[in-house]
């Protein structure tokens, strides 16, 4: 996608490769929503896992074995905190030139530096570039979408270590002010499995801070792409 993890529903891939990627984008429908991804032990909602298993259903391949696909349960994230939910102030790129973003296999995936977003949070001044996916930008449903990857001081610990993703739409930007809800942050789909090109967060994304909210580290049984 802009939404990077669009990739994974772009490119082909297996059912159950298919599916994560598909727990990632419903967690992000969940929380824009305004339903709480979480239960106050930071487990899945009962309200997700019924998108999630509704989707499972759709997406299901009579060929592939209920046995392999993704437990849900393993999924966790941090508590709902509204301190995470920050009004960021946007300025639009001078050049919409492109760039290349390396990714965790080796490749690089071409975006669009779209803009750069101001917020306090915390009391901490800070700023975050965000991103348009090109190869996304040729696909009509996630033409859309805006691309926001960040790394902070959770990742390897409490979080993906390869930093998490978050999602915009251009059309969520109002009189050039935006939200940025961390509550919605999500790990790309490389922290469940090998075999995958997920961008790396430019060090310019890096949060000099814990950012307890969103997904946590995946702590299941990894399955690599085929």
């Amino acid at each position: 996608m802009a939404y990077d993890g669009i990739d994974c529903l772009l490119e082909p891939t297996n059912f159950k490769m298919r599916l994560i990627c598909i727990l990632s984008i419903m967690a992000l429908i969940s929380c824009n929503s305004s339903k709480n991804l979480a239960t106050a032990k930071g487990k899945i909602s009962p309200q997700l896992k019924e998108q999630i298993q509704q989707e499972r259903a759709e997406q299901r391949d009579s060929r592939i074995e209920d046995k392999a696909v993704l437990n849900i349960e393993e999924l966790s994230y941090f508590e709902m905190d509204s301190s995470y939910s920050v009004t960021a102030q946007f300025k639009a790129a001078e050049a919409k030139s492109s760039l290349e973003i390396p990714t965790s296999s080796g490749k690089k995936k071409e975006f669009y530096h779209y803009g750069t977003l101001f917020f306090t949070m915390h009391g901490i001044e800070r700023q975050l570039n965000i991103y348009r996916n090109i190869a996304s930008m040729r696909h009509p449903k996630y033409k859309n979408y805006l691309f926001l990857p960040f790394t902070d001081d959770t990742n390897g610990e409490e979080t993906y270590g390869g930093g998490r993703y978050i999602d915009l739409k251009i059309d969520d930007i109002k009189e050039s002010t935006v939200m940025i809800d961390f509550n919605t942050a999500y790990s790309p789909y490389c922290a469940y499995g090998d075999g995958w090109n997920c961008p790396i967060p430019p060090i310019e994304n890096y949060l000099s801070t814990k950012v307890m909210a969103g997904e946590k580290a995946f702590t299941g049984i990894k399955s690599n792409r085929k």
